[in-house]
């Protein structure tokens, strides 16, 4: 919900950033276990995370892609040394 607003705002300022929604998924990072509930210490109580298994798994995949995709474009200095290993 939030998102879709910050999104939003992002377009009516001209942006038009890539974005990709994921129904069913939590708000765990890629490759981390799966987990729609934990306690908190801090705030001595549960946070809900969301999600269910299989949306949850194939986001991360298709999301850890695209980062990596990103990332190689956009922050990858191309005349950087490669590795002698």
């Amino acid at each position: 919900m939030f998102a879709d607003l910050a999104v939003e705002r992002l377009r009516l300022a001209g942006k038009t950033n890539y974005t990709v929604k994921y129904p069913g998924a939590g708000q765990e990072p890629p490759y981390s276990t799966f987990c729609w509930a934990s306690y908190h210490k801090m705030i001595r109580g549960g946070i809900l995370w969301g999600g269910s298994l299989r949306p949850h798994a194939d986001a991360q995949v298709h999301t850890w892609d695209a980062l990596l995709t990103f990332f190689g474009k956009h922050l990858r200095n191309q005349t950087s040394l490669k590795g002698k290993l």
